[in-house]
């Protein structure tokens, strides 16, 4: 998983690891969270954080200047 770079500077080595949590840990955290939702015996406290941060990272809900959910609602 991980690469061995000994040459590999700070600044590097935070780029790459910034992208793949951009790229691989989006994908894996996505998986997490709607395998989560289909579990019936999830808590559903789990599954309200789980929804909160679905949304969110859709753009959803929250006050920033994308926000689909506000504008669905006031259509």
């Amino acid at each position: 998983m991980t690469q061995d770079t000994p040459d590999e500077s700070p600044s590097e080595a935070l780029d790459r690891n910034m992208r793949r949590i951009r790229t691989e840990g989006l994908d894996a955290a996505t998986d997490a969270a709607i395998t989560l939702l289909r579990d019936p015996k999830a808590p559903a406290q789990a599954k309200s954080a789980t929804i909160n941060a679905v949304f969110r990272a859709s753009g959803l809900l929250g006050s920033g200047p994308v926000n689909l959910l506000a504008r669905a609602v006031a259509v």
